[in-house]
């Protein structure tokens, strides 16, 4: 006869389950509010000819689509080891996301009383994202802690790719808005509108967010380390001791290779076809338009089959979309890659999301992440560094392009050799059930 093992975590499972839905559907709501409102300002379409044009130079133009996420990435790799012993999460998470709400209600503000020609004003637009990163970055591996402590496995892609379609929902109006605020006021004021946009919105998500319930569960890893020092070696030993993660960790860094290209694409296609500023806000609508294609298509596949497929399928996108951007030459071709890109984009969203989390150890998952958001802080950096270089040297769009695809190419790669980490903790769990004759 067939003997089960009695589930360890029942008690856990049961305390999920009883605020599953309210929590599945808040953080669903908050991340579509706090997702269009960055699209207001959007770092891949709007920031880049936002920074062109108060004249920052190459290499920031390069950053501004990483500048929030820099903030973002950049905290954690110094503060997980205390985040671990926190019993719960939420107070902490909604502290921090006071403060990174308040640099665009700043920033919006100071642009709308700002004269042109001011010196401060372009320092002042890099530091709205980079602040606002940064007082994200403090708490954002207890928020996906608290949303993995809160949300089931078998649910978290189609969580994350619920959050990108109502974002990228959100984000199809946001672009008719900077689309209407760019033709119908200065440079200077029409910024400042956007910037009060993004806080009107996050703000929102914020209030959302205050209604999810974290399960009377403790968060604290009793295995974590004590010194910043212990936990830099424990993050070590997680890539000596795990043989997934070298490869793993090479497909994330290289997978920022499209972040070679991504800054210049509109301001490509403004050069190309002799039009106004405007036209950004139609292609964020067709770019939002493909990422709600790619994450209702990331949310169906990543619950059915794991992350990893969703990301291999966003590569291959990614590698034609950018492959193909020197030879386009019309509206509906930059329409079209826009779209392309925003498809791409939204199935790689939901798959980095889950498979990032698959792929952590629950003990460690804390630790894996910030180990995971290094290689991938890593790899926006040199993508940065990368297309500043090119740019400065030769002014191709070619070479950013192709250098671009082959980057993702590369990841591609690293990421097939990999096997689908929810399959081998299928095996593994079914490998631990006892039978007795």
């Amino acid at each position: 006869m067939s003997l089960q093992v009695a589930d360890p975590f029942a008690h856990e499972h049961e305390e999920v389950g009883r605020h599953f839905r309210r929590n599945y559907a808040a953080h669903s709501l908050e991340g579509g509010f706090y997702i269009g409102g960055v699209a207001l300002l959007h770092p891949q379409t709007v920031a880049p000819r936002m920074i062109e044009t108060l004249g920052g130079p190459d290499w920031l133009i390069a950053a501004a689509p990483i500048l929030l996420m820099v903030g973002f990435f950049t905290p954690s790799l110094f503060l997980t080891h205390r985040l671990e012993r926190l019993p719960f999460l939420k107070p902490f998470v909604m502290r921090l996301g006071a403060l990174q709400r308040l640099p665009y209600l700043l920033v919006g503000l100071a642009l709308l009383l700002a004269r042109d020609g001011d010196s401060w004003l372009l320092p002042l637009v890099v530091l709205a994202p980079l602040s606002s990163g940064l007082a994200g970055g403090v708490s954002i591996t207890a928020w996906r802690e608290y949303v993995a402590k809160s949300i089931p496995a078998h649910k978290r892609a189609s969580l994350w790719a619920v959050r990108f379609v109502l974002g990228g929902v959100l984000g199809v109006g946001a672009g008719q808005v900077v689309e209407l605020v760019l033709r119908g006021h200065a440079l200077l004021r029409a910024y400042g509108l956007l910037h009060l946009g993004v806080f009107a919105l996050m703000t929102a998500s914020y209030g959302v967010f205050a209604f999810t319930r974290e399960p009377n569960l403790p968060s604290t890893r009793h295995s974590g380390e004590k010194t910043w020092w212990s936990h830099a070696r424990s993050m070590r030993n997680i890539v000596r001791q795990d043989p997934r993660m070298a490869s793993y960790l090479g497909a994330r860094a290289l997978f920022s290779g499209l972040f070679v290209v991504l800054p210049f694409l509109g301001l490509r296609a403004l050069q190309v076809l002799h039009t106004g500023d405007a036209f950004l806000g139609q292609l964020l609508m067709f770019q939002m338009l493909g990422s709600v294609v790619g994450n209702m298509m990331g949310g169906y596949l990543g619950d059915r089959s794991g992350g990893r497929d969703v990301m291999l399928l966003s590569l291959a996108g990614s590698v034609l979309v950018a492959a193909a951007s020197p030879v386009l030459s019309s509206a509906l071709g930059f329409q079209l890659e826009f779209l392309a890109l925003g498809w791409a984009i939204g199935l790689g969203s939901v798959g980095v999301a889950t498979l990032d989390l698959e792929m952590s150890d629950f003990a460690q998952r804390m630790s894996y992440q910030t180990v995971i958001g290094l290689s991938h802080l890593a790899g926006l950096l040199g993508a940065v560094m990368l297309a500043a270089l090119v740019r400065q040297l030769t002014t191709s769009f070619e070479a950013l392009a192709w250098l671009s695809a082959g980057l993702l190419l590369g990841s591609l790669l690293l990421l097939s050799r990999l096997a689908e980490p929810r399959r081998a903790a299928l095996q593994q769990a079914t490998g631990s059930t006892l039978r007795a004759p």
